[in-house]
């Protein structure tokens, strides 16, 4: 006996009972039921399976197997009939996408001759990939205006079974493909009508608004994100949340929060510049003051110093100072108080025996950190704020390898 699928029916039935054709006990308590009828939607083409409730119990997956409608249920729902529970806002925001996704291609054909060929529906993405070499930011608007005139339109939108030999009346975006049992068309006025199994709205004007987020290559197929209905508010209040945030900082209107920010980083940037050139100034000066003040070991100058707000380009640049020097060696570090992590970068002059690499792996393990390089230069990190402790280290390390 086949499950009648309820969901055909009326894709809005949001409760139903139904009698048990069969129960499978499966791991960690959990029961593979199948139903005589069902309004979950299993999943398939492209749409998530249903979720909800059977007699108060949580089913967690819906799936096509063998033919059967699979039911997979957190617990035992009993013996007798059950009363299932469609989870509503999860369905009617699938049917919102599914249908979005149906005008969204039909705009992408009439306007571009562009065919989906891939539907991707999840809780955080909807995206359809359309043979096109390239979208432009012109074109994807007036894809997108197109689109949404079809949803203001509130046309009807008319799912039913067809026969093979009836096909020929329709003009179809795509033909029907070997998994369709039964051919069921999904037809919207003067947009699209193409075979699909999935559920759907009875007016375009259900899906309320359809917004463009963002496209990309995808091998020779362009691939878009968009969102519909409830996705679109949700995505809009996240951005109007942004340009809003962003307007008070700069005490701008919405409209003017951009370029008050660009004028922002504009003046970030000079004072980095500034920044940058002044401790090239003043490491050339510490360099020469630290190189003059250390005692030699075995010919050898070692120096060593910790810095707090130091980035890898500040480290490299004092280094290459330090080595710059022959006969010279640094053992440097970046603190970050707030995190309690320190970067370390060891780097030696040319004639100066050992290896930089090893006295760092040797100097980060007790502490758990981690480097590499070579016996010239050797960079790392460790999940401490005790950067002169492990410097100390080194230092005596190296120490006790070169003295004669």
């Amino acid at each position: 006996m086949q499950t009648e699928k309820l969901y055909y029916l009326d894709p809005y039935l949001q409760e139903f009972s139904a009698a048990i054709l069969r129960k499978t006990a499966l791991a960690d308590g959990r029961f593979a039921v199948v139903l005589d009828r069902t309004a979950f939607y299993p999943e398939g083409g492209g749409q998530p399976c249903d979720t909800g409730t059977l007699n108060k119990l949580t089913v967690l997956n819906v799936q096509t197997k063998n033919g059967e409608i699979v039911h997979t249920v957190e617990g035992d729902p009993g013996d007798g009939p059950v009363v299932g529970k469609i989870d509503w806002q999860r369905r009617f925001d699938h049917m919102q996408q599914h249908t979005g996704e149906h005008i969204l291609s039909g705009v992408f054909l009439a306007k571009y001759r562009a065919e989906n060929v891939g539907f991707h529906l999840s809780a955080a993405t909807v995206q359809i990939d359309v043979t096109l070499p390239t979208l432009s930011d012109e074109q994807a608007r007036e894809v997108e205006d197109a689109a949404n005139a079809v949803i203001f339109a509130n046309r009807p939108i008319e799912a039913k079974f067809v026969e093979t030999d009836e096909l020929a009346a329709y003009e179809l975006r795509k033909a029907p493909g070997a998994e369709f049992e039964q051919i069921r068309l999904v037809s919207i006025a003067d947009c699209d009508c193409c075979p699909c199994g999935g559920t759907h709205l009875r007016l375009t004007g259900e899906v309320g608004l359809l917004k463009i987020r963002g496209w990309e290559k995808r091998k020779n197929n362009i691939r878009v994100e968009f969102a519909c209905g409830y996705r679109a508010l949700a995505d809009y209040r996240l951005k109007h949340e942004l340009a809003r945030s962003l307007a008070n900082r700069f005490s701008s209107p919405v409209e003017l929060a951009l370029p008050a920010f660009e004028r922002f980083l504009e003046k970030q940037e000079s004072l980095q510049r500034e920044l940058n050139a002044a401790r090239k100034t003043y490491h050339e000066e510490l360099a020469t003051r630290l190189l003059n003040e250390v005692a030699p070991v075995g010919g050898i100058r070692i120096v060593s110093r910790a810095f707090a707000g130091y980035g890898a380009a500040d480290l490299q640049d004092f280094a290459a100072r330090i080595t710059a020097a022959d006969g010279a060696v640094c053992l440097l570090a970046a603190v970050d108080e707030t995190a309690g992590r320190s970067s370390f970068l060891f780097a030696a002059a040319p004639n100066v025996p050992g290896a930089m690499n090893d006295l760092l792996k040797r100097s980060l393990a007790p502490v758990g950190g981690k480097g590499g390089g070579n016996a010239a230069t050797a960079q790392g990190g460790a999940p401490t704020a005790d950067a002169d402790g492990i410097l100390a280290t080194a230092r005596t390390m190296l120490t006790n390898e070169i003295a004669p």
